[in-house]
């Protein structure tokens, strides 16, 4: 549907406007058509703004944050990388056990949905880690869209592992779902996603109708 679509607007407008030219061979509506892009987009997509987003979102910021790394002999430099090993070496360790408080099957609009889980942490405390609520839509697949995650809350030591409370809203309606992940933390990570090393509770995940 959407390749006829664009074949279609390609045959029907632009390929004619394009060769629509009087005698001076000048495609006027056309060249109108290009004017008017270039009025509605030259404020945003120019070298000015990439250069200006690049130096204050990426530059400027990883340059701070190695200055932050290469203080004291590289200390924190040091102590990030030995996190990242002992992370690293226990992250097999690291799963969700169960989900102990779910969502009723169906729950109104604009309310809260209350989870609480087990998570197995191996050797590593909960200050190592991230532990994550994910909500959102579920589509046709009865996969998770449009998604949104909100941290859980260590509330202490629970048989092998530590319990996490959180507590999410529901905004809109339809069938909406939830799962947990987890995934390292640290002060010093330049990213708050580490690739290889997140955790997702696939079995856990369980969906909600919402009431209109």
């Amino acid at each position: 549907m959407e390749a006829e679509a664009l074949y279609d607007l390609l045959e029907n407008d632009v390929i004619p406007t394009f060769y629509e030219r009087g005698s001076d061979r000048t495609p006027r509506r056309w060249v109108e058509r290009m004017k008017a892009c270039i009025g509605s987009l030259c404020h945003f997509v120019n070298t000015h703004r990439m250069v200006n987003n690049y130096m204050c979102r990426y530059y400027s910021t990883a340059h701070a944050h190695f200055r932050l790394l290469e203080a004291d002999h590289a200390a924190r430099a040091h102590q990030l990388s030995a996190a990242m090993v002992r992370i690293r070496r226990e992250w097999d360790n690291v799963w969700i056990e169960r989900v102990e408080e779910g969502p009723a099957p169906t729950i109104a609009v604009a309310s809260d949905v209350r989870v609480s889980a087990q998570v197995h942490l191996g050797a590593l405390s909960p200050e190592d880690v991230v532990v994550e609520l994910y909500t959102g839509r579920v589509d046709t697949n009865g996969e998770i869209v449009e998604g949104h995650a909100v941290p859980m809350k260590s509330e202490g030591r629970s048989g092998d592992g530590y319990r996490y409370m959180g507590t999410a809203s529901v905004s809109e309606s339809g069938k909406h779902g939830f799962t947990i992940r987890v995934r390292p933390s640290h002060p010093d990570l330049s990213s708050k996603f580490v690739p290889g090393l997140i955790r997702w509770a696939d079995a856990a995940r369980v969906e909600a109708a919402v009431a209109r």
